[in-house]
């Protein structure tokens, strides 16, 4: 089981690569840089295998053959040693999903791309780290939350469609891609960093053909409770 001290992180399902490399070590990611610092090493080694996988998702991508409605472009092998983003990956966690790279063609935007705004799954995490044979003081396979359950104790992966569990329709699949376009950077404590409603659905019109009306509700939505209206909607 995982260091005590760390439990409240087991309640965490995505982690940035710097909380990923604290952990890995056992460190609180929230102490001082000082200490921080010490993971380093590991932070460098997931950086390289992230770009990696973002070099195989870009080819991936580029060269698809009409790959339409499948969202299996490259299956992922558990030995592969890419590590693999949140956004990268179908909700199976093991295989590419064309739904997130097509969203706003972010591959190749080094704002979005880039590896300190990535976030890792537990199951992705779990798997890089067996397929490099590295040890983790923090065990990510220990626990799986999710909403409204209870703490999962059979140590065992059981990934989730997000978040809704097994039920899937098109216009949840276009909900879930506008969240992981618009909403993956918001910071609570930052307001500026909340998309406006009308860029949402926008998009949501131009990249996804849904209707206007359809749209500025997924856009309203995916809003968060309470947010502050003024410049933005």
């Amino acid at each position: 089981m995982s260091n005590t001290t760390l439990r409240h992180w087991d309640f965490a399902t995505h982690f940035t690569g710097e909380e990923a490399a604290a952990l890995i070590l056992g460190i609180e990611p929230n102490l001082p840089k000082t200490e921080v610092d010490k993971t380093y090493p590991i932070v460098e080694r997931m950086r390289s295998a992230y770009q990696k996988a973002l070099g195989k998702a870009i080819w991936a991508y580029e060269f698809k053959d009409g790959a339409g409605d499948d969202q299996s472009l490259v299956n992922i092998t558990e030995k592969s040693t890419g590590l693999y983003s949140y956004r990268m990956l179908h909700r199976s966690g093991y295989e590419f999903d064309i739904v997130r790279l097509q969203a706003g063609h972010w591959l190749n935007d080094q704002d979005e791309s880039s590896f300190d705004i990535q976030k890792f799954t537990r199951e992705e995490l779990v798997r890089w780290l067996s397929a490099i044979e590295m040890k983790s003081d923090y065990h990510f396979n220990d626990f799986h939350i999710t909403v409204g359950s209870s703490p999962n104790l059979t140590n065992k992966n059981s990934p989730t469609k997000w978040p809704w569990g097994e039920h899937e329709t098109k216009l949840l699949e276009h909900l879930e891609a506008a969240a992981n376009r618009f909403w993956v950077n918001y910071d609570s404590t930052d307001p500026s960093t909340a998309p406006i409603n009308q860029d949402v659905s926008t998009w949501l019109q131009a990249q996804r053909a849904v209707s206007k009306s359809m749209a500025d509700s997924m856009a309203t939505i995916l809003r968060v409770d309470g947010l502050k209206t003024g410049p933005r909607k």
